[in-house]
């Protein structure tokens, strides 16, 4: 995940996101196990929505029609998703092999998985809430957490002119400029960015720390 470096709140997390039916859905975490965690669960609750299509509309559900729909469970997925003490070294792995069955099903939406990322939180003002800025074009990602949700939006299209648009080094694109620079081949989002409890409350307790100038 890039992150260009700008003036940090003096916070890091771990940051990740899941890429399902063309949305980016990211996740912030103080650890790595705590991250793949949240996103493990939000698997599984795809997978139990998909079953209670099944149960209750099991001719709509043959056709897979929804974001979260062919979504199934594996044992791995179900490790991560646990509170079980797995291998640090192993987790990357685990994701990976229980990612891999679902990439190759035509039926599943999951088509992208970014690794969580220890990241700089950037931004001066801190809140209750952390934005992320995401970027998922072929193999190419790019993320950015701030305290700001304008700083997140003038990072991300900033980053889409200089890389893959016309005008190289020239910020100030907006963001359906930077959509038409992808030209239909990748997709960028904006949005609040999910927290674990205990970072939430990190982020409170921050809040309430008078900001250095």
């Amino acid at each position: 995940m890039a992150q260009t470096d700008r003036a940090s709140s003096r916070m890091n997390l771990y940051a990740g996101w899941l890429t399902v039916d063309g949305q980016c859905y990211p996740f912030g975490a103080e650890t790595k196990r705590r991250c793949l965690q949240m996103i493990a669960q939000f698997i599984c609750s795809m997978a139990e929505m998909h079953a209670e299509d099944q149960r209750k509309y099991p001719d709509t559900a043959l056709l897979c029609p929804y974001w979260y729909s062919g979504v199934y469970t594996n044992s791995e997925i179900r490790r991560l998703a646990s509170d079980e003490t797995l291998d640090p070294d192993a987790l990357d792995d685990m994701m990976q092999n229980a990612l891999d069955d679902y990439f190759s099903n035509p039926d599943i939406k999951i088509t992208a998985l970014v690794s969580p990322l220890l990241v700089p939180v950037v931004g001066q003002t801190v809140g209750d809430t952390l934005f992320i800025a995401m970027l998922d074009k072929d193999h190419d990602f790019a993320g950015y957490v701030t305290t700001e949700e304008e700083v997140a939006e003038r990072w991300l299209t900033d980053y889409v002119a200089q890389v893959f648009g016309p005008s190289v080094g020239k910020p100030g694109i907006s963001v359906d400029t930077a959509k038409k620079y992808l030209k239909g081949s990748g997709l960028i989002h904006i949005c609040p960015l999910p927290l674990s409890p205990n970072f939430k409350m990190v982020l409170s307790l921050a809040a309430l720390i008078p900001q250095a100038a």
